[in-house]
């Protein structure tokens, strides 16, 4: 017989949120467990909100999902317009944004691999 995996199970009310945009963009940490130099996270996005991005160390990557609506992620002035299930990535060293244009909730996944310099 095998042995029992190790789950674990977090329920949505149980997840770290943040509240970013004077409470217009909402951060959910999706790791029950932090993972050294990784972030994933869910980006809840009110009409209209603006996230300016934090450039990160240099060498990260950025990964951003729109999964709900439309979102457009602005990286150094390019602006990459984003519906449902498309996927953009980018240097996280850069400056970026997320916005919502539109006038409903938007949401998308966010994954961020750090780099850290040795």
């Amino acid at each position: 017989m095998l042995p029992k995996p190790a789950c674990v199970l977090v329920r949505n009310h149980e997840l770290k949120k943040h509240a970013r945009s004077q409470g217009k963009v909402n951060k959910i940490e999706l790791l029950p467990r932090p993972i050294p130099g990784l972030q994933f996270e869910r980006l809840e996005f009110q009409a209209y909100a603006l996230l300016i991005g934090t450039p990160h160390s240099k060498g990260t990557r950025e990964y951003f999902t729109c999964t709900k609506v439309h979102i457009s992620v602005t990286v150094e002035g390019n602006e990459h317009s984003l519906q449902e299930g498309d996927v953009v990535a980018f240097p996280g060293d850069r400056k970026h944004a997320y916005k919502n244009q539109l006038d409903n909730v938007s949401e998308g996944i966010s994954i961020v691999a750090l780099h850290y310099p040795e």
